[in-house]
């Protein structure tokens, strides 16, 4: 689903996907801190 929503957000406007990109990283961040391991 989530790839699904990527193509839709790129065919509307390519700045989207950066957009969609980055807000899941910093999600995936704030949820899943402990992978992220130094």
């Amino acid at each position: 689903m989530n790839n699904v929503c990527i193509v839709y957000f790129s065919s509307l406007n390519p700045h989207y996907t950066v957009i969609l990109f980055y807000y899941i990283m910093v999600v995936t961040e704030v949820l899943f801190p402990e992978q992220k391991k130094r």
